[in-house]
């Protein structure tokens, strides 16, 4: 299995794939959470803290950009 350079698991390419389709643009409550539309005003500096406590970037391993050096970096890949 392919690993990153912090040893964890990435897999293998997935033949076939394709992707789901997206969620409505209208807040979904689930059991355990709420899943709304990303507003970068009320949400991006909160979830770059929160990335942001991870020292080692574990958390940007399955996620196609970043880490980001700085919250207005982020809200422009955002």
């Amino acid at each position: 299995m392919l690993q990153n350079d912090l040893g964890m698991p990435i897999g293998v390419a997935v033949p076939d794939w394709t992707p789901a389709e997206r969620p409505p643009r209208t807040p979904m409550q689930g059991d355990h959470c709420r899943l709304e539309p990303f507003d970068i005003e009320r949400h991006s500096e909160e979830l770059f803290r929160a990335y942001g406590a991870d020292g080692e970037n574990r958390l940007w391993t399955y996620l196609m950009n970043g880490p980001f050096a700085d919250l207005a970096a982020y809200r422009r890949w955002a």
